[in-house]
């Protein structure tokens, strides 16, 4: 499990900030990957993460 940060969505695509696509580079090493985009969806998002990680 691994949870990273990222600057907010309303700046991601703006030039003075650093945004990597954290889901594209992570997708070779990863089982499964999301960004979360609501914080109302963290709880879903981190327990579809972890029946994710325990799977085979």
């Amino acid at each position: 499990m691994a949870i990273t940060g990222q600057v907010g969505t309303d700046r991601m695509h703006i030039e003075s900030h650093q945004y990597l696509d954290l889901v594209a580079m992570f997708a070779p090493v990863t089982k499964w990957n999301a960004q979360i985009v609501r914080p109302t969806n963290t709880p879903e998002i981190i327990r579809k993460a972890f029946n994710k990680a325990q799977a085979e």
